[in-house]
């Protein structure tokens, strides 16, 4: 009896040259404009699962794993990518290794992860189109779903701690959107239980551009009503007035790059901004 490989896995040549390749692409032009995403899964099998249901933005790999040229690809295409992956172990692990890829070109990485490690044509021969579209559209936030996993391996030592810490800093520092990087550093550290300084510290070092917090801001010209960050660890004074000692309604606690003002902001309610005495 003669077993066969399922899958023939050619090299690259001259003309077939796979780590760019996406199958499907040309049909998926049209669906992506028009979903304003992508959905990228791992095999041929599975764009055609996905057409068959109506997710015509779908595209696959040819044979490997996503790489930068893939990222660029499907960039210049969209803002959004959605990955379609088994949802076992090896399709997490497939996933954090898509996130390197994914993140630095300025994609916004959303995950689909099929129950009981089915793939997409499992879940269309069992469960019919609707269920195979609808785990595309309730796809999660990537970033936000790593986390989880993290979560779940344990956060309550400190070592297990600064392990969490430190894995999801490496995926935050590839984000190049200082807001969204400082909205996802933010949920880490409450998350983590952690402080907002080290997790911002950690994530900027691993993206290269170490930041922390500044001692003073300077803050002229105050107004009745002003909008400017608040500084974790730092002293903010207004019109030369120190405002340590007045009450200040906080939005969002955001660390300040040194010497720089942040893009988020809070309102501080201080008595002498508002004309009181």
């Amino acid at each position: 009896m003669c077993i066969r490989d399922r899958y023939i896995n050619t090299p690259e040549t001259p003309v077939f040259r796979k780590r760019e390749a996406l199958y499907g692409l040309p049909f998926a032009l049209e669906p992506v404009r028009r979903a304003g995403r992508a959905v990228a899964c791992e095999g041929y099998f599975d764009r055609i699962a996905l057409e068959r249901a109506g997710v015509g933005e779908a595209v696959a790999t040819c044979g490997t794993a996503l790489t930068p040229d893939h990222a660029r690809q499907l960039r210049r295409r969209t803002r959004e990518v959605v990955l379609l992956f088994d949802g076992d172990e090896a399709g997490r692990k497939a996933a954090w290794r898509a996130l390197e890829v994914l993140l630095p070109e300025g994609l916004r990485v959303r995950i689909a992860a099929l129950p009981g490690g089915a793939d997409p044509d499992d879940v269309l021969a069992a469960e019919g189109p609707e269920a195979l579209r609808g785990a595309v559209d309730q796809s999660a936030d990537a970033i936000q779903l790593a986390l989880e996993w993290t979560m779940a391996e344990g956060c309550s030592t400190p070592a297990q701690k600064a392990d969490a810490v430190g894995r999801m800093a490496k995926v935050i520092a590839l984000v190049p959107d200082p807001i969204e990087r400082g909205e996802y550093a933010r949920r880490v550290a409450v998350a983590t239980d952690s402080g907002a300084v080290a997790v911002f510290e950690f994530s900027g070092a691993e993206a290269g551009k170490p930041l922390s917090p500044i001692a003073d801001t300077i803050i002229p010209d105050a107004e009745r009503v002003i909008h400017y960050p608040v500084l974790d660890g730092g002293r903010l004074w207004v019109a030369g007035s120190q405002l340590n000692h007045y009450e200040v309604q906080i939005s969002r606690r955001l660390l300040v790059p040194q010497n720089t003002l942040y893009e988020g902001s809070v309102l501080l309610a201080a008595p002498a901004l508002m004309g009181e005495t």
